[in-house]
């Protein structure tokens, strides 16, 4: 066996166990019952001092070492053990001193001994030695008990049974024949164990420089051949290395270890295991190309320190770390391991330092990793290199356990799958607890199901990895979250101070809140250019606090996102759930917002880029404002600034909107109160604006589309100046009023039923209106087409469209102030000419009805309707004659009564008013059977002027038309 100068490793020996013989190894010597006892030890270099043997309590007898093969025979018998004569020996060696010849020395690299039992001049079954190992502060434990005077000494009597010298004990049964057990380990330079019962470990391999022992023999009964006589014997073959379990402080570096061989063989190799003891602050640094197969064992106070790739052996049966041991990699340049199992017990030497920890160089574990209790992977730079990394390669099964990652002076990423339940921590189930000033980084596919802790340093979240399954994740005052790639959590929360750590979401990434049920204070930071959706469902919300600069899209398809601070994100979607502001000017003026399902409730004004709604609610009693609004779909139950408002679906507006411009371009937009519109908003419908029971005033009114109102309902369409033509349909039971100076054109079906009032201006009804119209003094009713409801003139009626025909289907009434004007555009009475070159009223039901005072004028100067100007002139032949024409054609049930006055004749073409060229002549006009007929009675005729004056009234006629449209 060979041992290193001031080794702290055990070494084992072969245990054997016989009956009736007893062979016990001693760190693969051979102590047996044979004729003659011996002890053979032999040195390298130096003297032992002193060599003793007692008997009977005499004064020892002295004897004598060399430094080739020195023998010590025994005197031992089968006598009692104690102070008989016979009784066995006890030899003592002193093994301390500086290693020169002819001084007292320790044990070094190339000694070897072994040790046989002498008893007597008859071989027995049993056998009797005795062996202490000492110096003068350390003494040697046998069965975990000492002899008072500081020695262990032990014998095998006759029969079988364990006897102890002195006050030592010792574990084991007796009885004659039985089977036995003893192992002589030695646990440092100076001192050495004795151990029975179980089974213990043997090594053939230690130190580089101490060479490796080929074979070893078992002589019995004096027979030469070492393997002629195994009676009734059996070999415990599990070997071990045993390193730095004498360390108090300090660090020991060993040589190689590899496998060992198998008993009585040169070349078949067995495995060798590995144990790492010492005590706390101590350390064994593995430095060497190991090739043992057995697995690590790293014990409660021990630390090894892993400075090769290969230092832990093999990759078979892995490495355990106890609780209270720690593993440490260093390596200048940086080591890849091998993929080797490591389980880890705890969180280190000390609770700060971890059970795996990296102190130099950038380091990777390739192997995987399994948590047996809560525990602690650190890095840091304690040994001062130039760089100080750990990767972790494999997988980490954490259990129902918590695994510690410190990041402090080195970073560490782990691109293996973390899976576990996790342990309470914190008064929650955590799975991973992340401090430390730097960096850990996550790549992995985990699936740990835990909370994840942040209360120091950064997290960062890299491509393909994530934040386990359903976990809640605490980040505390000053850490941060690095979110670089997609990762969903089920809630955010902080932990410490408000406005504490931060959580950075990366550009093309996007944080996903989804936990169920979980109310949420979040009062620290979101940064950086990703986005942030909240997906959760029940009660979960996520109020935000601190400062919210990222700028990516804010979504949130369930649960609640609720801020009083501003955001700078580029808009807010809200597919389902809640996004409520509870503060003004929360989003940026070009963030854009869009509704589809869910509420967006807005708890102050804000302005934004744009503004959509195709489903949900926009709700609060604040004002949003924006250039542009789409209303394609849900309720505005909050208030809408300035701007262009476009419907393209089914929307409500419950609150107000400021636009000037109304686009209903399709769907429906129902008002859900008065003069939710603007009163100075142009309207343009092509789907349908529905007023309901409610009053909306408007500034002008287009497009092919729908108004719809209900009883109650009213719509004022106040048109200051020129021409608003509508040619959609005004529908349902309400009213509608015309103000304004200007003129309105109704070109569509209007089945309108309420009271159509012109309070202002004019309204040319050129499709039908099913209501009724009430025409106010100094207002004007004209158009081609049909009113269905009884109609009150007031003020002025000009049928037609210069000219035209209009009819009335259910009365007709004109008040004592009211003026109809009648056109006349070319010398003709045809009937089929009504209503193309002169104005016809057709009253087809109802009441015809003119007061008294009620007047006509007559207009021979109306262009018609292509721009044709008139061509009526008092020259024309047509006038020779008497004619009639039909102005108002009354028909169906009704009464008709009154007649108009002619207060107005305007003049024909030229200027020429009829009674200057035609003196003596007259317009009168009648009731002829409830019709209203104008008559022309002319007198003699006139002579036709000269050529020259005719050329001149043309002339004159040109400069002085006018049209009406």
């Amino acid at each position: 066996m060979s041992f290193a100068r001031s080794s702290t490793r055990r070494s084992s020996g072969f245990v054997l166990k016989l009956r009736h013989v007893l062979w016990v190894t001693a760190c693969l010597g051979i102590v047996h019952a044979v004729q003659g006892a011996t002890v053979t030890y032999t040195m390298q270099t130096g003297n032992f001092n002193s060599l003793q043997t007692e008997r009977n309590n005499n004064p020892p007898y002295a004897g004598t070492y060399n430094n080739s093969a020195t023998e010590l025979a025994n005197y031992a018998n089968n006598g009692s053990f104690g102070n008989t004569p016979g009784a066995a020996a006890f030899q003592t060696f002193t093994t301390t001193g500086n290693g020169t010849s002819g001084t007292t020395r320790a044990l070094q690299v190339g000694d070897t001994f072994t040790i046989t039992a002498y008893v007597g001049s008859n071989p027995s079954a049993g056998g009797r030695i005795g062996i202490s190992f000492r110096d003068s502060t350390t003494y040697t434990n046998f069965a975990s008990s000492t002899d008072a005077a500081t020695e262990a000494r032990f014998q095998i009597d006759n029969t079988g049974n364990w006897k102890v010298y002195g006050n030592s004990t010792v574990e084991s049964g007796s009885g004659s024949g039985a089977d036995r057990t003893f192992v002589i380990k030695i646990t440092s330079d100076t001192t050495f164990d004795a151990q029975v019962g179980g089974t213990w470990y043997y090594n053939n391999t230690m130190a580089a420089s101490g060479g490796t022992i080929d074979s070893f023999a078992i002589y019995t009964f004096g027979d030469s051949n070492p393997n002629s006589f195994w009676k009734n014997a059996s070999l415990s073959d599990t070997g071990s290395v045993e390193v730095g379990y004498a360390l108090a402080s300090g660090s020991y570096t060993p040589g190689v270890i590899s496998d060992g061989l198998a008993a009585n063989s040169t070349s078949t190799s067995r495995a060798n295991t590995l144990n790492v003891g010492g005590d706390a602050g101590s350390q064994v640094s593995l430095n060497k190309n190991n090739t043992y197969t057995g697995a690590t064992t790293i014990n409660a106070n021990a630390t090894a320190e892993a400075q090769h790739a290969n230092a832990l052996g093999t990759t078979a049966a892995g490495t355990t770390v106890s609780n209270g041991g720690a593993l440490k990699l260093y390596n200048a340049t940086g080591i890849s391991y091998a993929s080797e199992a490591l389980t880890l017990n705890g969180t280190g030497v000390n609770t700060a330092n971890g059970s795996l920890r990296s102190v130099g160089g950038n380091n990777t574990w390739n192997g995987a990793i399994t948590l047996n209790s809560n525990s602690r992977i650190n890095a840091d730079n304690s040994s001062g290199s130039a760089a100080s990394s750990l990767a972790i390669a494999g997988n980490v099964g954490g259990g129902s356990n918590v695994l510690f990652l410190g990041a402090n002076g080195a970073n560490i990423s782990i691109s293996g799958a973390i899976s576990g339940a996790g342990n309470t921590q914190s008064s929650t189930t955590t799975s991973l607890f992340k401090d430390g000033a730097n960096t850990l980084t996550l790549s992995g596919n985990n699936t740990y199901t835990g909370d994840t802790r942040v209360t120091a340093g950064t997290l960062t979240v890299a491509s393909g990895g994530n934040l386990g399954s359903g976990s809640d994740v605490f980040v505390s005052s000053g850490a941060t979250l690095n979110i670089n790639t997609n990762t969903t959590v089920a809630s955010l929360q902080e932990t410490g101070s408000s406005n504490g750590g931060v959580v950075a979401i990366g550009n093309g990434a996007v944080l996903t809140v989804n936990g169920a049920d979980k109310g949420t204070l979040f009062q620290n930071s979101i940064s950086g250019a990703g986005g942030l959706t909240m997906a959760g469902s029940g009660t979960t919300l996520l109020s935000l606090y601190g400062t919210q600069s990222f700028s990516g899209a804010t979504t949130v398809s369930g649960g609640k996102i609720s801020t009083a601070v501003a955001m700078s994100t580029s808009g807010v979607t809200v597919s389902g759930g809640t996004f409520e502001t509870s503060a003004a000017n929360i989003l940026g003026d070009s963030a854009s917002v869009s509704v589809s399902s869910g509420t967006y409730t807005l708890g102050g004004n804000d302005t934004v880029g744009s503004f959509t709604i195709s489903g949900g609610t926009l709700g609060g009693s604040s004002t949003l404002t924006t250039s542009t609004y789409a209303l394609n779909g849900g309720t505005v139950s909050a208030n809408l600034g300035a701007g262009t408002l476009n419907v393209g679906g089914s929307a409500t507006l419950n609150g107000t909107a400021g636009a000037t411009t109304v686009n209903v371009n399709s769907g429906t937009l129902t008002l859900g109160g008065s003069n939710r519109l603007s009163t100075s908003a142009a309207a343009a419908v092509s789907g349908t604006l529905a007023l309901g029971a409610n009053s909306q005033t408007l500034t002008a009114l287009t497009g092919n589309g729908t108004v719809s109102t209900t009883s109650g309902g009213a719509l004022t369409l106040n048109i200051a100046s020129g021409t608003n033509t509508f040619g959609g349909a005004l529908t349902g039971a309400g009213g509608l009023t015309k103000s304004g100076s200007g003129r309105l054109v109704l070109s569509g079906t209007n089945t309108l039923s309420g009271t159509t009032t012109i309070s202002a201006g004019e309204l040319a009804v050129n499709g039908s209106l099913s209501g009724g119209v009430t025409v106010n003094s100094s207002t004007t009713l004209s158009g081609t087409g049909t009113i269905g409801g009884a109609t009150t003139i007031s003020g002025t009626h000009t049928p037609g469209a210069s000219p035209g025909l209009q009819t009335f289907s259910n009365g007709l009434t004109y008040n004592a102030s009211s003026v109809l004007v009648w056109e006349l555009s070319s010398n003709t009475n045809t009937v089929g000419n009504r209503g193309v070159l002169f104005d016809g009223i057709d009253v087809t039901g109802g009441d015809l009805t003119i007061a008294n005072g009620a007047s006509i004028e007559l207009d021979f100067t109306a262009a018609l309707s292509n721009g044709t100007p008139s061509s009526v002139t008092w020259f024309d032949s047509f006038w020779d004659s008497n004619r009639s024409w039909t102005i108002i054609d009354k028909s169906g049930a009704g009464s008709s009564t009154g007649v108009f006055t002619i207060t107005d004749i305007s003049t024909a073409l030229g200027g020429w008013a009829y009674n200057t060229v035609r003196p003596n002549s007259s317009f009168t006009i009648n009731n002829s059977g409830g019709d209203i007929v104008l008559n022309w009675n002319t007198a003699t005729a006139i002579p036709e002027p000269s050529s020259a004056l005719l050329a001149l009234v043309a002339g004159c006629g040109l400069c002085l038309r006018r049209r009406r449209n």
